[in-house]
Parts: structure tokens; C-alpha cells; sequence
């Protein structure tokens, strides 16, 4: 009788989460999102359904070691991963650039690793490496001081990627839009050795296309997954410009300019494994939630 019962739960949570699949209505595939209160139990039915409404399929969410060694996500990752959505682990600092060895990020492969191994609820798939050494002071004095931190950085992904694979996790690294142009080479090399795919901030709405041209076609030549990420925090704040985000332009805008991207690279660069992404969860929420309300 029990165990009737339990393959009975176990089809409906299937059925559910197949149902539910089928009615997501946009085109975001990914979502970060950066605070603790995101994956607090409280949240947890509204992120589901931001989440839902968003089309999302992989969050991107930093949790802290402590949280992590007490297994206090594995609620929010197994309730995820019964709806069809795999959770990574965001994290980084623009200091890990200075690792040759990649030692702060391999030490995050580490911790994940270790969480899958003691918590069946679920699984951490992989993780999103946001690091940004360009914020860094050697970024803005250019000329060799920049070649010897971006080789540094790229030598840290190298490493960070071995790692990944040799634990089954999937390494994404989290770029700006201009690396094309200021570093052609790394970019070339992190894309073919140093990651599973990139997740390009394309956080200019000017020129959506050619910003995201060269990383596509890289991700195309090395076999790699190429995420377009939007910005949806306000103007005003993080030297943010109306330019730079869809805040004001709302949802429609956000799926009508995805759409676009998406028949581009169709047409253009078919091999282009292209899907799209928001920065982040809160502004996400806000802007769906106004929405709603509007209808």
C-alpha cells in the first residue's frame, strides 16, 4: 500500500511539473538572483510563479558556504527542480581575477560538490562565475597591466573548468558585452577552454545585435550555449542610463526584443545555441507583478 501510494505522489508531482511546463508563457530561460530572502520558504510560491510566468528553466542564485554546509536551499532547490528548473550557484569577486589558479572559484566547485553529495533533494547543477576583473585597477591602467591580469583570469577559468568537469558541473562565466573588442584573444580562449557557456550582459539597448554578434559566433565554433542577459534594474541606480535597461520599457518590450534576437540569429547564425537571461530576480518580480496589475 505504501508503495502504491508513493508512485502515485511521485506521478502527479510529474504531471504537475509537465503541466505546468507547458503553460509558461515567456521566453526567459534564466534568472539571477542574488539575496537570500529569493529562496526563503515565505517566497517560495511567488518565485514559483515569477519564475513560471518568466519561461524560466535555470536560476542563478548565490547562497553562502554556511547555508550551503547546513543544507538550508534544499528545499528551494528540490521545489525548483520538481517544476522542471535547475538551480546554480552564482557567485564571484573581481579579487578571484588575481587567482592563477582559480583557488576562490575551484573552491566553490568544491563546496557544491560536497552539497550534492549529502542532500538528495535536488541537485546544484552547475555554477554561474560573475567575476568581473575589468573592476579592477589594472583593467583601468590598461596596456601589459591589463594583458597580465586577463591572462591571469583566464589561466583561473582554465583551471576552474578542469575542476568543474571532473566534478559533473557545469561551469557558466558571466562576461560583459566588450571583451570582443578589448581582449579578442581571451575571449576566444575562456569561450573554447575555460567554460560551458557565457552569459553575455548585453546591457545596452542600442545595438542588441552587434553586441552579442562575436560571443554567438564563438559559442557556435566551440559548441557552447550563448546566454543573452538583460538588465532590469531602474535608471539611476549603479550608474544605470534608460539606455541600459528595460525597467521602464516593461515586459512586452523585454519579450518583443528576445523574439527579435532570437529570429536574427536564426537567420543569420543558425548554429547559435541562443537563450536568454534577467538581471535579476526583484526587478523581475516588480515588473511582472505591474503586469498583473495592469490587466
Amino acid at each position: 500500500m505504501k508503495i502504491g501510494i508513493g508512485i502515485a505522489g511521485l506521478l502527479f508531482l510529474a504531471v504537475s511539473a509537465c503541466f505546468r511546463l507547458m503553460h509558461r508563457t515567456g521566453p526567459i530561460e534564466g534568472i539571477f538572483s542574488w539575496t537570500e530572502e529569493a529562496w526563503a520558504e515565505e517566497e517560495r510560491e511567488r518565485f514559483l510563479s515569477i519564475a513560471s510566468e518568466a519561461g524560466a528553466g535555470e536560476i542563478y542564485q548565490e547562497f553562502s558556504d554556511e547555508a550551503l554546509a547546513a543544507g538550508q536551499p534544499e528545499g528551494f532547490i528540490r521545489d525548483l527542480a520538481a517544476e522542471g528548473i535547475q538551480v546554480y550557484l552564482l557567485c564571484g569577486s573581481p579579487e578571484w581575477g588575481y587567482e592563477r589558479d582559480g583557488a576562490s572559484l575551484c573552491g566553490k566547485i568544491r563546496t557544491v560538490a560536497a552539497y550534492n553529495q549529502s542532500h538528495s533533494g535536488g541537485k546544484i547543477q552547475g555554477i554561474m562565475a560573475d567575476v568581473e576583473p575589468y573592476l579592477l585597477p589594472e583593467w583601468e591602467s590598461g596596456g601589459q597591466s591589463r594583458v597580465k591580469l586577463m591572462e591571469t583570469w583566464l589561466e583561473g577559468m582554465k583551471t576552474a573548468y578542469q575542476q568543474a568537469k571532473e566534478q559533473e558541473l557545469a561551469l557558466i562565466v558571466c562576461i560583459p558585452n566588450f571583451y570582443d573588442e578589448t581582449s579578442p584573444d581571451i575571449l576566444n580562449a575562456l569561450i573554447e577552454e575555460g567554460c560551458d557557456a557565457a552569459a553575455v550582459m548585453n546591457y545596452n539597448r542600442r545595438d542588441e545585435y552587434g553586441q552579442i554578434e562575436e560571443e554567438a559566433a564563438l559559442a557556435a565554433r566551440y559548441g557552447k550555449k550563448i546566454l543573452c542577459v538583460y538588465e532590469l534594474q531602474k535608471a539611476g541606480s549603479h550608474g544605470l542610463t534608460e539606455a541600459n535597461t528595460y525597467a521602464s520599457e516593461g515586459m512586452d518590450a523585454l519579450f518583443a526584443s528576445m523574439r527579435k534576437l532570437e529570429k536574427a540569429f536564426a537567420d543569420t547564425d543558425p548554429k547559435a545555441d541562443l537563450t536568454f537571461a534577467v538581471h535579476y530576480y526583484e526587478p523581475l518580480k516588480e515588473m511582472i507583478e505591474e503586469q498583473r496589475a495592469e490587466k
